[in-house]
């Protein structure tokens, strides 16, 4: 069947009927449930049973509470960054890190992550949920300056800007320069993360869970000036008809509970005189609804102030994260954490006062005295240590006979202590505080076990807390922050200082939550990384896979486990390394043995120098020796062709004087005058 389309008018009965149903609900039962929680979590039951008995109240809800809460805490509001949005591909990754630090950023510094953790988790264990409100707040912050001898063209410059405002300058003709006042308006607006008291929202009774398809509801004070500057219609805020005043809202009696402690009591309402500061109950409601012209049904943001209908704007998703410790299927409120504990708060009372009324009572004990048998009534009345009672008789005076305590009180002390570790998860051990555990007798590694196995419901509990509440939770901020941031800002993420445009960024749908608690874990989780990295380094199949990135990327998880997130303040990422400088012990012992090299190739080239002279040299020799025997077979030559020239020339001559004489020897007989030339 088609839904009917609704007018405005017939919108604002219906919400008016869905807010009364589920704030009659509300108040008739979790209302008086969270007054209950919170008096025993202040200490507060149960009562004493009898005047002049023990005041003593156990604490385990408080206890178990804060344990609890402790334990969380520590796991996810330690300046880890805990939450990561998932890449889509391997060039994501870079963009998916700087959201996830940007929305580290959005939670603990532009808002305080911590308390609104603290505060979460506290509603949660106490009211069975705790809501929080995620929204863009639009804001601004003007600043007024001064300024002095600027030209007329910074003047123009500055009239150009559209953050400045009101600009007022003066000019001084001597100079030609102006001087004046502006104002800044600097735009703040933000995500803002509000955590909304339990008393505050509702949702329709048989709601399976927070979204679109059930009718829920903000319901808050404000003052008519606060409406008006939020922009609402002046006319409708003074024509609103049967306002609910601010004593609907603080009535109610976990408000009571919450400040019983103080005894604050109401607000004291100072706007008799002024109509627009008076407090009025406002319900802003979000709605599945067919609003007459539409073709389906959409999800609407239906404020209401009495009988008048504020606004009806279209919404894209509700505005709220809630975090239920003890979910129950099917059903938006869980169970109750606080209250499981209340049964053993109230055995331990009782227990407890009467080992101590049986003890004060064994040290005063009830008399019974005979009629007349004391002097002076009032000396045994006053009771002093060490006074004097006068007796007419000995046996005037004597103790009441008291039955002995209960021998199985201390076991049952006992018996509850485990029972209430069993329920809440939280024991002795996991805190750390078993003496039997805690011993020299047991090895490190053995006690880490026994912790470890003791936390599995807190762990549990801890999931619930990642999963359904700070997944949502950042998705949200994200979604939040790609619509309405679109201008480039600088901010510190992690140690760094990076441009970022919200804008720009890809849808994501996928969160992932890094889950540590308890005993150590953050350290063993470290230490097993620095084991990997040490493995990696050490294995020649594995070193030349585990580079400088790698490197960098284990050593900042290891210093984010153990509570260090400005990295770049020890590390340098590999992409900002210079180029490695070279030793310059290595660099002069280069320069040495390049001298050496080079005084060696010296030495070289004079020796083979020497060695090619020492051949040149020889080679002169040898040349000089063969010109000398080619000199000395020549002169042999001659001087034998001239012994042969002398001996022929002998020859001839005696040849000749034999002819000569044999021609002269008749005359030589005859006269004996012929004297021959050879003698």
């Amino acid at each position: 069947m088609q839904a009917k389309e609704l007018t405005d008018e017939a919108i604002g009965v219906l919400v008016d009927r869905k807010i009364q149903e589920a704030v009659k609900w509300y108040t008739s039962k979790l209302s008086r449930e969270r007054e209950k929680t919170m008096s025993y979590y202040n200490g507060e039951l149960p009562l004493r049973q009898s005047p002049g008995s023990s005041s003593y109240i156990s604490t385990e809800v408080y206890d178990a509470v804060e344990s609890m809460k402790s334990q969380l805490l520590e796991t996810f509001a330690a300046g880890r960054e805990i939450v990561k949005f998932d890449p889509d591909k391997p060039e994501d990754a870079e963009e998916a890190r700087i959201a996830s630090a940007y929305c580290d950023y959005v939670v603990f510094r532009q808002n305080d992550g911590y308390q609104i953790f603290s505060d979460t988790i506290h509603d949660g264990l106490i009211a069975r949920v705790g809501v929080v409100k995620v929204y863009w707040e639009e804001d601004e912050e003007q600043s007024e300056e001064e300024f002095e001898d600027l030209p007329e063209e910074a003047i123009m410059l500055l009239t150009a800007d559209d953050s400045i405002t009101d600009l007022s300058a003066e000019l001084d003709e001597a100079t030609g320069l102006y001087s004046g006042k502006l104002t800044r308006v600097t735009d703040t607006s933000q995500v803002k993360i509000e955590v909304i008291n339990p008393e505050e929202f509702s949702i329709e009774p048989q709601a399976k869970h927070l979204g679109a398809d059930y009718f829920c509801s903000h319901r808050s004070l404000k003052t008519k000036d606060d409406l008006i500057k939020m922009g609402f219609d002046r006319k409708k805020i003074e024509a609103a008809g049967g306002v609910e005043d601010k004593l609907s809202l603080q009535a109610m009696p976990e408000t009571f509970a919450r400040f019983q402690q103080l005894d604050a009591g109401f607000k004291v309402d100072d706007s008799q005189q002024q109509d627009e500061l008076k407090m009025v109950l406002v319900h802003e409601c979000y709605w599945k609804i067919k609003r007459k012209g539409d073709k389906h049904a959409k999800l609407y943001n239906i404020v209401r102030l009495g009988n008048q209908t504020l606004e009806i704007d279209e919404v894209s998703d509700l505005p709220f994260v809630v975090y239920t410790p003890l979910p129950i299927p099917h059903s938006f409120y869980g169970n109750n954490f606080a209250a499981r504990v209340i049964p053993s708060q109230n055995v331990r009372t009782v227990l407890t006062r009467s080992i101590v009324d049986h003890a004060t009572i064994t040290v005063n004990p009830r008399y019974q005295v005979l009629k007349g048998g004391l002097t002076n009534p009032r000396e045994l009345l006053d009771n002093r240590l060490g006074g004097l009672v006068n007796v007419t008789r000995p046996d005037a005076v004597t103790p009441l006979q008291q039955s002995p305590l209960n021998p199985f009180v201390y076991q049952t002390l006992e018996l509850i202590k485990a029972q209430t570790e069993e329920t809440t998860g939280i024991s002795s051990l996991s805190q750390g505080l078993n003496k039997d555990a805690i011993s020299s007798q047991n090895s490190d590694a053995m006690v880490e076990r026994l912790v470890s196995l003791s936390q599995t419901r807190q762990k549990i509990i801890a999931r619930n807390f990642a999963n359904n509440f700070l997944v949502p939770l950042y998705l949200k901020i994200y979604s939040i922050v790609i619509q309405k941031e679109n201008k480039k800002k600088v901010v510190e993420l992690a140690g760094n200082w990076v441009e970022v445009k919200p804008s720009d960024w890809r849808e994501r749908k996928s969160v992932s939550v890094s889950l540590h608690l308890g005993y150590k874990e953050h350290d063993n989780e470290a230490e097993k990384r620095l084991q990997i990295a040490a493995f990696l380094t050490q294995n020649p199949h594995f070193a030349p896979m585990f580079q400088m990135p790698n490197a960098y990327k284990l050593a900042s998880d290891v210093m984010k486990l153990r509570g260090m997130t400005a990295v770049n303040d020890y590390l340098t990422p590999p992409d900002k390394v210079p180029p490695p400088q070279p030793d310059p012990m290595a660099v002069q012992n280069m320069q040495n043995e390049t001298l050496k090299a080079q005084a060696a190739m010296i030495s070289a080239q004079s020796s083979q120098h020497k060695i090619d002279m020492h051949g040149a040299i020889e080679s002169s020799r040898e040349q000089l020796n063969e010109q000398q025997r080619q000199f000395d077979n020549l002169f042999k030559e001659h001087e034998n062709k001239r012994k042969d020239i002398d001996i022929a020339n002998k020859v001839d001559i005696a040849q000749r004087e034999m002819e000569l004489e044999e021609s002269m020897r008749p005359q030589e007989v005859k006269q004996n005058m012929i004297v021959s030339p050879n003698g």
